[in-house]
Order: structure tokens, then sequence, then C-alpha cells
């Protein structure tokens, strides 16, 4: 690989200094008064329902520090993966932020997380706030950064040849179900298409009817409903107001205030409340699909009749078909609730480029942000397991700062931008490493021929790719505050929101480092796999063991991403069955058994029929019976017929 050119002042920014927040060498004098500039415009804008953030601050010298390691890390990085060769880095001014100095170390620790996540200096979209009650000019609070609908018309951004959106590519390899074309699963289960998974769930039908009798809806139900929205659905995904909404919820549902898209709205918190309310439907094996479905019904016909004919700004459509997805996601029905977030990626990205001409409040600005990224995160989570349209939110995000919450950043929303920022790692990863051009399968081992047709200088183009992806993922971790970061010396997550963190750090550990272990367990027996082949291969199987672990807690009862969780446990168990079938590597899973048991356990509870996960319940039985026959067979403990 070569390394990143230098700026050449041109611009926008290069894509590594930009998502790395890291600042480019070539500098614009006109940079920093642009800026200001922006600044001084947005700070006009309306603000509504907006507190101040508590006073917390930290030592200036831990802060600098903390931001000086981090930012030397930045610059030590070498080239982008996806397009080394070709990236041309172009200068964009940095917008520098000052905090303030008091001993207090938890703001510092925020800080410099959020300094951490990627946010265009040069879009005019931030309004920085005042920490606590110190109005002194130049102290801003990073926990309160507010998008201004003044610029809105700038968030689809542009992208050149040389400066390719950091999005999933069409077609990657990424998917469980890719695993399928790999000899050694072959071997083990037969032959299964690609798009299994993609052919089980198209055919689960879902076609919610409105009941015929009127709705009639008791106050002190919905009022308990309602409390179990916000304190078991919107931790996850913040992005209602809770102040603002149980008036607005009260005068739709009993003053008869609002449109069709606003009794919709709230009929999905009642649908969301009710599913959260009822703990025996969140545990497995113990769930009906009707908890809910009476309000789900009613709203999901009011949000696509409105989806088709409404095209002004409409926040309570997009927040409905938001939580028509995520409600879909518990019931785990993940095509079904891409089709929703498809709908509402549509609608949010019109309703962004309508910002700036509508009058609306910097309240109802800040929620959009929240659903952009929302949208972002649901919809790339279904295309990293199918192949299907993309609603082009990704693009629009490359231009989207990081959003800001109503009652400033808690450990909820801390979870959530940290999820974000790395489920944009994620999609980096998809593109530096699966995708399909060119030669995707010699590149990434993922052919039977890849040993005796390339040799292992083809793998060795990898060990920079993944050295550096590794690397930004640490980076990610160890840029998380002290109140969000789990423990890597435990394996057991103290909550879900740990529990989720964790998952996506070691499912992304583990998809940097497959494909050295895939092309390791294609080589012979007297092969000597150079340094670079073993790390990463012992690191793919720990990754693996780690979320495993993980998902056996999590599992244990239904989330938003129960589906998702159960597919990577499947890509998991393959890869760690994968290397337990080759001598080289084979030392690393002595407890194949016991690992595949811990998978099949997990997720057994959920295989309903004709769902995914009884399919991946077959797969595991086949896969471990093969396991114990190939084990008896090598003991010699088998006789053959002719001894009998």
């Amino acid at each position: 690989m070569n390394r990143k050119r230098k700026c050449d002042g041109h611009k926008p920014a290069c894509r590594l200094c930009k998502v790395s927040g890291a600042t480019c060498e070539y500098q614009d004098p006109t940079a920093a008064t642009a800026v200001s500039a922006a600044t001084e415009n947005v700070a006009s804008a309306p603000r509504d329902g907006t507190g101040s953030a508590q006073k917390r601050s930290g030592t200036t010298a831990d802060m600098i520090r903390r931001l000086d390691d981090l930012e030397k890390l930045i610059r030590e990085q070498r080239a982008a993966p996806a397009a080394a060769a070709d990236d041309h880095c172009k200068s964009s001014q940095p917008k520098e932020t000052t905090y303030q100095s008091e001993n207090l170390e938890t703001h510092a620790d925020v800080s410099a997380f959020l300094s951490s996540l990627w946010i265009p200096p040069e879009i005019s979209l931030l309004q920085p706030q005042q920490l606590g009650n110190d109005s002194s000019p130049g102290v801003a609070d990073t926990q309160n950064l507010h998008w201004s609908p003044a610029s809105g018309q700038q968030m689809g951004g542009s992208h050149t040849m040389e400066e390719e959106p950091l999005t999933i590519p069409i077609g990657h390899l990424t998917p469980t179900s890719s695993l399928f074309s790999l000899d050694q699963i072959k071997k083990l289960i037969g032959e299964y298409p690609e798009d299994f998974f993609y052919q089980i769930e198209s055919t689960r039908n879902l076609e919610p009817k409105v009941p015929e009798d009127a709705l009639n809806i008791d106050k002190d139900v919905s009022d308990s409903f309602l409390a179990a929205f916000f304190s078991e659905i919107h931790p996850h995904f913040p992005i209602l107001n809770p102040t603002l909404f149980g008036e607005f919820f009260n005068g739709v549902l009993f003053d008869g205030a609002g449109n069709e898209s606003s009794q919709a709205l709230c009929l999905m918190v009642l649908a969301l409340g009710k599913l959260a309310s009822n703990r025996q439907a969140c545990s497995p094996g113990q769930y009906t699909e009707d908890d809910g479905m009476e309000y789900f019904g009613r709203a999901y016909h009011r949000l696509t009749s409105q989806w088709i004919t409404s095209y002004h700004f409409n926040l309570p459509l997009a927040s409905g078909l938001v939580y028509c997805a995520i409600y879909l996601c518990y019931l785990e029905r993940p095509l079904h609730a891409w089709r929703m977030v498809y709908m509402a990626s549509s609608k949010v990205q019109m309703m962004a480029s309508q910002a700036g001409n509508e009058p609306i409040t910097q309240e109802e600005i800040d929620c959009l942000g929240r659903l952009c990224w929302t949208c972002f995160l649901l919809e790339c989570d279904a295309l990293a397991e199918f192949h299907l349209p993309r609603s082009g939110i990704e693009i629009m995000m490359e231009n989207m700062p990081f959003p800001c919450f109503a009652n400033g950043i808690d450990s909820d929303g801390l979870t959530f931008l940290a999820i974000c920022s790395v489920r944009r790692l994620l999609n980096r990863i998809h593109r530096a490493i699966y995708a399909t051009a060119p030669r995707p399968r010699e590149i990434i081992g993922m052919g039977s021929n890849l040993a005796t047709s390339y040799g292992i200088d083809s793998v060795g183009s990898l060990e920079s790719i993944c050295t550096e992806l590794a690397h930004q993922l640490d980076s990610w971790y160890e840029s998380l505050p002290v109140s969000i970061r789990f423990d890597l010396t435990e394996t057991k997550p103290s909550n879900l929101h740990d529990g989720w963190l964790r998952l996506r750090y070691w499912s992304a550990k583990h998809i940097i480092c497959r494909p050295c272990l895939v092309y390791a367990a294609t080589l012979p027996d007297n092969t000597h796999l150079p340094s670079y082949i073993i790390q990463h291969s012992e690191i793919c199987v720990s990754s693996c063991r780690n979320y495993i672990e993980t998902a056996t807690y999590v599992l244990r009862e239904r989330t938003q991403y129960t589906w998702m969780t159960i597919q990577a446990s499947l890509a998991c168990a393959f890869v760690l069955t994968i290397a337990s079938g080759s001598s080289l590597l084979r030392h690393l899973v002595p407890d194949i058994t016991t690992l595949l048991g811990k998978v099949t356990t997990a997720t057994q509870p959920w295989a309903t029929t004709g769902s995914s996960a009884e399919s991946i319940g077959w797969i595991l039985k086949t896969i471990t019976q093969k396991q114990k026959f190939s084990r008896r067979l090598s003991r010699g403990s088998l006789r053959s017929p002719g001894e009998l």
C-alpha cells in the first residue's frame, strides 16, 4: 500500500482526515474566517427546549493530554484503506473548541470522546452552547451542539471520484450467508444459496389488519404504556423529547389534536410501550405477535398512506416510520423493518433539504438530526446482512454532525453516539476488505483456490489494511468515556448498553481478521505462516469467543438487535469451526464443541417456526454432529464395516 500523499490545498478535506477528525496539513487562511462567520449565523437560530448542561469540567492538562494522544495516533495512521494509491489529501481548517478548566474529570472524559467523533468543520451546522452557567466567550459545550436549518442545503455534500463516501458496497462479502460458499462449510452442511436467509425472511408474510371496531384508549393504560416506552425503548433510540412529548401525546389521543401522522406516531408509542411492558413477551420462547399489534396495525396503514401523499416537513410521520421499523426489529422481521426504515430515510432526506426554508424551531431541527442518525444506524445494520437497495442516507450522513439530545448527553446519549460512530467504522471495514471489486474472492481469501492460484502474497496485501482498521477500532475504544467504556478483561456485560457496545466491538474485530484466518485454513499442514497471519487468526478466534460470550447474555431477552445477534453468532460459529478443521489453527479452539453448544443454547429459544433462527438451529446441530463424528474417527473409535 502506498502512503497517503500530503495535502495539496484543494477542497474538500481528504476522507481519512475528515473521518478521523485529524487536521489536514494544508491550512487555508480563509477557513477560520468562514467558520467564524457560519457560527455567528447559526447563533441567531431559534432554540426551544434546550436546557443548560450540568456544569462539569476537567483539568486542562488531563484533557489536553487525551486529545494530544488521540491526535498523535491519528497522525500516525497510514493511508486510507479503500483508496490509498489515489487518495489526494484536500484541506479544511478544523474548528477549534475550548473547554472550561475545572477539577472535575467527567466532562474532560466526555469532551475527549466527542472531540474524537467526526464533525465536519467546513459545515456550518454547529451551535456551541455554554457550559453550565458560564457565559464567558470561547467556552463551547460539545454536549449541546446543534444543527442549523440555514445550512440544510449542504447536507447532501459532494463527492468526487477521489473522495468516495464510506458506504457499504453493493454485493459486499461480509454477510453471514457469504460463508456458505466456503469449501470447509460446504463439507459440513452441504450447499446453501448465499441468499438463504433473504429467502427465508422474504417469505414471512406480515399483513397487519386494521380492526373494524373503534379503538378505545384508557388514560391509565396509555400512561403506563407511555412510561414503559420511555423507560425501555427511548434509552436505546433517544429521538423524542420526553418533556415535550407527554403533552403532545395526551393532546392527540384525548383532545382530538393532531393529524393522521400525529395519531399514527402516538399509536406506535403505545405499541412499543405495550411490548416493553409485557416482560413475558420480551423473553425467549414466550413471545406472541399479538402484543401491541392492535396499535401497530392502525399506525402502519396511516403511516404508509401518509408517506405516499406527504411532501412537507412532517416530523410525526418520519418518527412514526422509524418506530415502526424498531417495532419490527423486536419482532425479528429484518426485511420488513428495512422496508420501513427505507421509507423513513427517504422522508428525512426530503425534510433535511427543506429545513432551511421551513419555519421550524431548533428543537424540531435537533429531532430531525436524531432521526437521521437512527435511520442511518438501522439501514446500515440491514445492509450489512442483506443486499438491498440504498435510500441514500449513508451519503447524506457524510456531512451530518452527530446529534444533540433534548436533555444533554447522558449515558444513553453517549451509548447512542458510540454505536453510530462504530457503525461508520464498520462501513469502512465492509468497503476496505469485503467489496466485490476487484477480484474480491482472491483478495479477501474467500475462494477455495486462493492458495494455489494466488499464493500468500495476495493475502499479504491485506496486512496493512487489517492493521490500520484494527488500529482505528482500538482508537475508538480508547476514546470512549469511562462511564460507558467496557472492560476488555471481563467477558460478561454489566447491562444491555454495555452488551451492545461489546457486540459491535468484537464483531468489528472478527470481520477485520477473518480473511487471514480463512486463508490460513486453506493451507497444507507443513506451511510456514507469516507472523501477521498467525496474529490476526488468533485475534479472530478470540473475538469470536468474546462475541459468543456476550451474545449469550444479550439473547436472554428480546431486543431490537436479537436477529442481528443471532446471525453474527452463526458467523462466529462458522469461523471457529473452520479453525478447528485446520491443523495449523486447531490448537486455538480445543473446546469447539462447548462453543457450538453455547451458540445453540443461546439461539434455540428464538427458533420459531419458519424463522431464520430455526434454520440456524438446524445448521448448528448438523455442524455439531459432524464435529463429533470427525473426532471419533480421528481417534479410531469407529470401526469400518469390514471389522463389524
